[in-house]
């Protein structure tokens, strides 16, 4: 499905990443990307309320990687869901 070695290795460390690290992990989840002014803003085409927002920095805050979990936490939930109706 989607990076899940880059997933839980965002997971397990207390530092932030790399903004690089943040797309590559939203891409592969299948979230679309949008430059917006000092912000890249992912979005997913099934669920267009899940909205990832990703500054441009080399390094980023945790606050950033940890929303980024959240969300494909909620993604996860939300497929399997659709899965059993």
């Amino acid at each position: 499905m989607g990076d899940e070695k880059l997933r839980s290795k965002l997971a397990r460390t207390t530092q932030g990443c790399r903004e690089r690290e943040l797309h590559r992990l939203y891409t592969s989840y299948g979230f679309e990307k949008k430059e917006g002014g000092r912000h890249t803003i992912f979005k997913h085409p099934s669920y267009p309320h899940l909205i990832g927002i990703v500054a441009r920095h080399r390094r980023l805050n945790r606050l950033y990687v940890t929303d980024a979990l959240k969300l494909l936490d909620l993604l996860d939930t939300l497929e399997g869901e659709e899965e059993q109706c």
